[in-house]
């Protein structure tokens, strides 16, 4: 490890983003208003806290001890969801993937379905009479994802719905709980590629499959009268449609997005309204506005200062929703509907600055060969007397509820600095919104500039579609394009920029380097050699290394070409590495294979490798480590 930080920064303390929880998305249940929480300082877990009905103040409704969390498809996300009848919440602990019920009595949870951790469970769902309840079960070493049906009252007694298809996700009950809907799709693509959405009569057994490889469908739900729903792309981006005996029937067509990919489990984008309508969630150039969509199609925008929101329930003609705005960072949210009257439900987790010391977005872009390249930047604030100001580039991560402000919140590739793990990379998306960690850099003077490169999420399909075999070239390319677009207007010194990432954005981080724009660059847990990435990644996105670079072994020159493991005599700049001991997704050693090559060529290079930790930093004292390191590198490095 490097020697001990020599002096304090003027901004915000590295510590300030250890103490401060990451919200998860809302659940409305029959009590209130339940979310889940990552607290760093409580050694990483994930906790649940509930609104009352009526209520001001939220508790703990698992004891502190306790962790809430799934793992299905390594990204999990759906671990908590509301009950009806004898149980007012359901959740999996992450320990053994158990699922538990909560009584309606208020009495402790009890078990209901003794757990596996090597068979994860998540995502359920429970119809009205809380009679029924269904969840998906995935199996590893079978090569699938199930869909398993329970009595709460009677678990034992397990029913197989799915047990076909390779991935599964979404199952949903009708209210009078006599059919179910859940999504699939095959080995080799992701649901944001192509997936089906299937329709079951659990009285009689008789099946339907709508869906094509043309699409991509997610979140299947029931409206009150057996109205089956979800969001199709077919027409260009994700937007409201029926599903029917004859097919996918779109209810409008919307040049935006009103979904992100989904990384992890139980999100939500829409959500219906008792005229008939929707509430839904619009992602225009990345920036999320709620809106209402008429029975008719006809979508009318809800004012507000949101520009990220996520998880989106009604609750009559209430809107309930996790948000952020520029000057706030994500906390939950109460919309009327029909007047557009908003209620802070939370406080959030805010840093403490003054305004003044809050850094706001500006939108920036730039044109390139591939078509536009779109993001965000962050001024230092204060801004610097005249000159211009260091500049801090980031590619989006992975995980959502791990990483406010941007998508997706889950583990493995492309988390986010020090919150989640797995190959989350692209498609995420940077948002405008008030995060944490962009205020530490832009407080400690630096600019921040957020990249959407190509194959990001927010800027529909066919920007998705731009990094189909480009991974390594087209984000590094989209980064270093953006970056000179931003210097050169005076915004950024051009001799004084950085570039990091996590996991995915790790790759582009190093690879970046080989150009010799960036004096140097951070890489947390970062990919160093995509055949080993290949053959250790797990099975979920292992498909996603097809689309993102090629079929193996036909395209084994391409990985070896941009594998930065590979190329480390060309690297120019100093390089910082923060690994955990014991990650399962990009092993140890591929940190420490990179440091030794980059040892080997020019000696710039760092490791620190924190023991415990997986793909993503949880661990309080390990996320404040990692970030007062981090701003020592650039303080040494730009003199700052």
């Amino acid at each position: 490890m490097t020697a001990a930080i020599r002096r304090s920064p003027p901004g915000l303390p590295p510590a300030a983003l250890a103490d401060a929880p990451v919200t998860g998305v809302p659940q409305i249940g029959p009590n209130g208003i339940a979310w889940t929480e990552l607290d760093p300082r409580n050694h990483g877990r994930t906790g649940v806290w509930l609104l009352p009905r009526g209520g001001q103040q939220h508790h703990r409704l698992v004891p502190e001890q306790r962790s809430v969390r799934s793992r299905v498809h390594q990204y999990g996300g759906g671990a908590l969801w509301p009950g009806a009848g004898s149980y007012h919440w359901y959740f999996v602990d992450d320990a053994d993937q158990s699922l538990w019920g909560i009584p309606a009595d208020g009495g402790e949870p009890r078990l209901l379905l003794p757990g596996d951790p090597g068979t994860p469970i998540g995502d359920g769902h429970v119809s009205a009479c809380g009679k029924r309840l269904v969840l998906l079960r995935e199996e590893p070493a079978r090569g699938r994802t199930t869909v398993i049906m329970l009595q709460p009252d009677a678990p034992n007694g397990i029913r197989l719905l799915d047990g076909r298809s390779s991935f599964c996700g979404a199952p949903r009950l009708s209210p009078d709980g006599r059919h179910a809907a859940w999504l699939s799709w095959k080995d080799g693509c992701m649901p944001w590629e192509h997936s089906r959405v299937h329709w079951m009569s659990l009285e009689n057994g008789e099946r339907m499959v709508a869906g094509d490889a043309e699409a991509s469908l997610l979140e299947p739900r029931w409206s009150d009268n057996g109205t089956l729903y979800c969001l199709s792309d077919r027409t260009g981006a994700w937007a409201p449609a029926r599903v029917t005996r004859a097919g996918i029937r779109p209810l409008l067509r919307s040049r935006d997005d009103m979904a992100r990919p989904p990384w992890q489990l139980g999100n939500s984008h829409y959500a219906l309204l008792p005229d008939g309508g929707m509430a839904a969630i619009r992602i225009r150039n990345a920036v999320c506005e709620l809106v209402r969509i008429s029975p008719d199609g006809e979508t009318t925008p809800i004012p507000g200062p949101e520009n990220d929101l996520e998880g989106l329930q009604t609750d009559g003609w209430h809107a309930i929703c996790l948000a952020g705005t520029p000057d706030s960072s994500r906390h939950m949210l109460q919309v009327d509907m029909r007047t557009g009257e908003r209620r802070a439900l939370t406080s959030g987790h805010s840093v403490a600055l003054p305004d003044a010391r809050i850094s706001r977005a500006e939108d920036v872009s730039v044109g390139t060969r591939r078509g536009r390249v779109y993001g965000f930047l962050y001024p230092p604030a204060p801004p610097l007397d005249g000159k211009p100001p260091p500049l801090l580039v980031r590619g989006p991560g992975g995980a959502p509820p791990q990483r406010p402000g941007r998508d997706p919140p889950g583990p493995p590739i492309g988390a986010r600095p020090g919150r989640g793990g797995g190959l989350g990379g692209p498609p995420a998306r940077g948002s405008a919104v008030h995060a944490p960690d962009t205020q530490f850099w832009t407080s400690n003077g630096l600019a921040v500039l957020d990249v959407n490169y190509s194959g990001s999420s927010g800027h529909g399909r066919r920007y998705r579609e731009r990094l189909r075999g480009q991974w390594g070239r087209a984000d590094r390319d989209d980064c270093i394009a953006l970056a000179q677009a931003v210097a050169a207007t005076g915004r950024a010194d051009p001799r004084r920029m950085v570039i990091t990432g996590s996991s995915a954005g790790g790759l582009t981080v190093l690879n970046a380097l080989i150009r010799g724009v960036f004096r140097g660059g951070t890489s947390r847990y970062g990919v160093t050699d995509l055949e080993l990435l290949a053959a250790s990644t797990h099975r979920f996105e292992a498909g996603y290394l097809t689309f993102l670079l090629g079929p193996l072994p036909e395209s084994r020159h391409t990985y070896r070409r941009r594998s930065p493991v590979h190329q480390a005599r060309h690297l120019r700049g100093a390089v910082l590495l923060l690994q955990g001991e014991d990650d399962p997704v990009v092993p140890v050693e591929q940190a420490r294979r990179i440091h030794t090559a980059l040892g080997g060529a020019n000696g710039s290079a760092r490791l620190v490798v924190y023991p415990g930790e997986q793909h993503g930093f949880r661990q309080g004292e390990h996320l404040e480590d990692s970030y007062a390191r981090e701003l020592a590198f650039y303080r040494d490095l730009l003199a700052l």
